[in-house]
């Protein structure tokens, strides 16, 4: 039971791949909060796809290898290539296999942390082990220091993955499969409970059913959807993404999403949180496709 365990350090996860100069600036900004000393740091490197990433990856590893200070530090490397999506739920069911690991915080190889990253998310990760409605713990917020949610904290309906943790309580009861992702499509009423984090998640999942992304993300904003498990954001950003410049798997362009960036931001406290209805309807309105992008997506596919 999560109520029978003491407050703990959340072990780290990085997954890197062959961003050397990013890196770098995560880690840099990582050892830029207080009492970083005292937690153990886990590094997972995904294999090289071609030479030239064979290349750099012996350089990250040499890199890794270099860096000091923290409680105790592993390194897991892989010699072919997973992907993110493989790369990270191995990585986290492997840290979930030793027996001292009961949460972890997860960060990737792109990341600009608050000073008081490490501390909020900490915090939270404790204060939030014995709640069955929450799922994680992010450091991103959807929203700028929105003055409708006087805490400096809510629930989100969605799961955000720029530096986020859970317990290992929660992850171990998550399913992955491509069985089970295509049994919960094909199931109206099921699939239809993603919607509550936005009506593009639907969407999102299709083009993982279509192998058209490879998204771990997604998978778990499934899961969570499915057992009603909401996410804990600040009210601002404590987490600056500088992977939004071609350099990622994903993220081709920065646009707004860094804007509610904080670096001075701080949480003083961990206060028993509800579900805001309001807070999903916001939520929902940021991720919404306005009608005339709707249109011109229907006569593209028209004249196509």
């Amino acid at each position: 039971d999560k109520r029978n365990k003491i407050n703990q350090k959340p072990t780290i996860l990085v997954f890197v791949y062959n961003r050397i100069d990013h890196l770098k600036k995560t880690i840099s900004s990582l050892k830029k909060n207080k009492g970083y000393k005292k937690y153990n740091i886990i590094f997972f490197c995904d294999g090289p796809k071609n030479l030239s990433d064979k290349t750099k990856i012996k350089r990250i590893i040499k890199e890794i290898k270099s860096f000091k200070g923290f409680s105790s530090k592993k390194i897991v490397i892989k010699n072919r290539n997973f992907g993110l999506a493989k790369s990270v739920i191995n990585g986290i069911n492997y840290a979930f296999s030793f027996k001292k690991i009961q949460s972890i915080i997860v960060l990737e190889d792109d990341l600009i942390l608050s000073p008081f990253f490490l501390e909020y998310m900490t915090g939270a990760l404790n204060s939030y082990k014995c709640e069955n409605n929450i799922g994680s713990v992010s450091a991103y917020s959807f929203f700028k220091n929105n003055p409708k949610y006087k805490e400096g904290i809510y629930l989100s309906p969605r799961h955000s993955s720029w530096g986020w943790g859970t317990w290992k309580e929660t992850w171990l009861k998550f399913k992955w499969s491509q069985k089970f992702i295509n049994r919960t499509y094909g199931n109206k009423v099921l699939v239809n409970k993603i919607k509550i984090g936005g009506n593009d998640l639907k969407k999102i999942l299709k083009s993982q059913i279509d192998k058209k992304i490879n998204s771990w993300s997604i998978i778990f904003d499934l899961n969570c959807a499915l057992r009603n498990l909401y996410c804990v954001c600040p009210n601002k950003s404590m987490v600056y993404n500088i992977g939004l410049d071609n350099s990622g798997t994903h993220n081709k362009f920065e646009g707004s999403l860094n804007n509610n960036y904080e670096k001075n931001f701080k949480i003083k406290n961990f206060p028993q949180l509800k579900i805001n209805y309001q807070v999903n309807k916001d939520i929902q309105k940021i991720f919404e496709i306005p009608l005339w992008k709707k249109l011109k997506n229907k006569i593209i596919k028209f004249l196509m």
